[in-house]
């Protein structure tokens, strides 16, 4: 056991985990993450790494992965089909969200891509110990950025022939193959004229191209608009929230968790005076909002993490 504890202000930490506790006390990185160490455009991806250092399965899978892929004999790994299954579970889990730390893991200590930026194998090291270059490397992408989407284009030849297969026969080859083998009636007349598909929908549509302007037929297609879209495409957030407002704030909250781990609130001040200075004095924190911190750090930690990884406390539970 290495702590324990009556009540928030009373703390006696095992001798066990005094060379952790200097640490974070030591190391702003642990738990400062302000604007000017963690700029606007990387809260995102530093929430990702940072919390995913919490997680020893994370962790654990990271380092066995990259002794297996560096080892010369890979013999001397007999669990080495389990540690294949993890790395697959944390990217099937996580999708792009994974690549933030995943990307390069398996690079050996103090070896450097030959990717543009290049990358390295620290993780679970601090992100910000990491060069601006590779945390720029790391950030995430939207899907219109990854797959450089553009608002509307001309259907791709394979969408388009289904959908004309679809418009005349009220279903794709696909559809009908799956709907034979399960043995399911034919559908009704008329199909549809919209085909949805993962990213885009194939519409079809008839424009009077002889008797209307270019400006006249944009006009129409403006008012078409809020019709075409479904609720299967509602488009992008629109709630009000400033996502990196959110990010970050869920970052301070991972800084009084570890800090939290090894210190009471009273004892902050002899513990960690940088660190008491920037939650007491600058941010003036009172208990109540340690405490509000601490329950919602763990609550994105298992918001991140969710089955079927398995569940766990993070790394600087109490």
């Amino acid at each position: 056991m290495a702590y324990m504890k009556s009540n928030i202000n009373k703390l006696i930490i095992d001798e066990t985990d005094k060379a952790e506790a200097a640490h974070i006390f030591n190391d702003p990185h642990e738990w400062f993450f302000g604007k000017n160490v963690v700029p606007d455009n990387e809260p995102d991806a530093c929430l990702i790494w940072e919390y995913a250092r919490e997680s020893r399965f994370i962790s654990d899978t990271v380092r066995r992965s990259r002794a297996l892929h560096n080892a010369s004999d890979k013999t001397q790994f007999p669990d080495a089909e389990e540690i294949h299954r993890n790395v697959q579970l944390i990217h099937r889990t996580l999708g792009q969200a994974a690549s933030v730390f995943m990307d390069g893991h398996n690079l050996a200590p103090g070896t450097v891509s030959t990717a543009k930026p290049p990358l390295t194998g620290s993780f679970p090291a601090s992100w910000q110990s990491l060069q601006p270059n590779e945390r720029k490397a790391r950030q995430l992408r939207t899907k219109k950025e990854a797959f450089r989407l553009v608002p509307i284009a001309p259907s791709r030849p394979d969408l388009a022939r289904d959908f004309a297969q679809w418009y005349s026969e009220g279903e794709t080859p696909a559809q009908r193959e799956e709907r034979e083998l399960l043995g399911r009636p034919a559908p009704a007349m008329p199909p549809p004229r919209r085909y949805i598909h993962t990213l885009y929908e194939t519409v079809a549509l008839d424009i009077c191209w002889s008797e209307f302007t270019n400006k006249e037929i944009k006009k129409c297609f403006a008012k078409l608009l809020d019709n075409l879209r479904l609720l299967a495409h509602p488009g992008p957030d629109k709630d009000g929230r400033n996502p990196e407002r959110t990010a970050r704030a869920a970052l301070k909250n991972l800084g009084a968790f570890r800090l939290f781990r090894y210190s009471t609130v009273a004892g902050l001040s002899g513990r960690c005076p940088r660190a008491y200075k920037y939650f007491d004095g600058q941010l003036q924190w009172e208990a109540k909002r340690w405490n509000k911190a601490i329950k919602e750090a763990r609550q994105t930690f298992e918001n991140l993490f969710p089955p079927p990884f398995p569940q766990e406390n993070p790394r600087h539970a109490r």
